[in-house]
């Protein structure tokens, strides 16, 4: 879990370094410390701002509408 931890927390930071703003990477960075210190954090908010910043790059109709997660598990 250690490692899955840790993938993640570089594919945020480097995700966001590369496309976001001061603001993004400043929330990214406070993610990948929660994950590192608790194991869990909440996405959402980043994940809201980046999506509020491309549509307005890319023009497109603002947008209130909440992003669904889906998370699978392995059944054995």
């Amino acid at each position: 879990m250690d490692l899955l931890i840790e993938i993640l927390r570089n594919s945020i930071t480097v995700i966001v370094a590369v496309i976001g703003n001061n603001q993004q990477i400043k929330m990214a960075k406070e993610i990948s410390k929660q994950l590192q210190d608790n194991g869990v954090t909440d996405i959402q908010p980043l994940i809201t701002n980046l999506r509020d910043s491309l549509r307005e790059e890319l023009r497109l109709e603002k947008t209130n509408e909440k992003i669904v997660h889906l998370r699978f598990r392995k059944v054995k």
